[in-house]
């Protein structure tokens, strides 16, 4: 293969540059929570408006009722989330201990569905 005009000195591989962050979830969170509840609404009855920007606004006016879910991923957007700590201690192997409870989890819920399948096999009998 010949490599040698991949590159043309001088000339970008990205003429257009990275793409704005005008349409990411953050940003569209911020810019809507300049507006007041009323103004939110005006927007969101217009059916012109796009999706993921009716979806911003129902989420900051109803964090504005007092909705605590809206209201934290409003805050998660915009803030960002808390960060998490978590301490392991002992000697068995964080790994194995995930693998081992997500495959008790797993055959319960196999359990619940053989459970629900025979009780469905009765029925249509």
């Amino acid at each position: 293969m010949n490599n040698k005009n991949k590159f043309i000195k001088g000339k970008s591989g990205n003429p257009d540059g990275r793409p704005d962050k005008t349409d990411t979830y953050k940003y569209l969170m911020e810019f809507y929570s300049q507006y007041t509840v009323a103004e939110l609404k005006e927007i969101h009855k217009k059916k012109t408006t796009r999706i993921k920007d009716a979806i911003v606004i129902m989420q900051l006016i109803k964090a504005s009722e007092g909705k605590i879910r809206n209201a934290e991923l409003v805050i998660d957007r915009t803030e960002g989330k808390p960060k998490q700590s978590m301490e392991l201690s002992g000697t068995e192997n964080p790994l194995q201990v995930f693998v081992e409870r997500h495959n008790k989890r797993v055959a319960e819920r196999n359990k619940v569905n053989k459970q629900e399948n025979n009780r469905n096999e009765v029925i249509s009998d």
